[in-house]
């Protein structure tokens, strides 16, 4: 059996704009898509920032939350805890800039 050339030639035509329609498709798949990503990187970007400052302020927390549990047991081994904690400016000092700075990073963290 012998092959039509005209089916040979409108074969490959056929083949041709099949491809030549699908390159066209994938331009706008492309196209489109890259509008989606355009449309969410500065989102992203804005994520990426607000996520690096908590995770600073949950380290800042994290170090002032240690930081009065030390002072905390070191305070309660000491004999008269109380009376120590009530009178010695510098702890009750102390005390009050741990609290100030929990409260700070907690404010900033939206805690409560």
């Amino acid at each position: 059996m012998l092959v039509d050339p005209f089916d040979v030639v409108i074969g490959i035509i056929k083949s041709c704009k099949g491809a030549n329609d699908m390159a066209v498709q994938n331009k706008k798949d492309c196209t489109h898509l890259l509008s989606i990503l355009e449309g969410i990187e500065p989102s992203l970007k804005s994520l990426e920032r607000e996520s690096m400052m908590v995770q600073k302020q949950l380290k800042g927390l994290t170090d002032v939350f240690e930081e009065a549990k030390n002072l905390i047991r070191k305070q309660s081994k000491s004999s008269g805890f109380i009376i120590q904690m009530c009178f010695s400016s510098s702890v009750k000092g102390h005390f009050a800039d741990i609290k100030g700075r929990l409260f700070e990073h907690m404010d900033v963290l939206k805690f409560g």
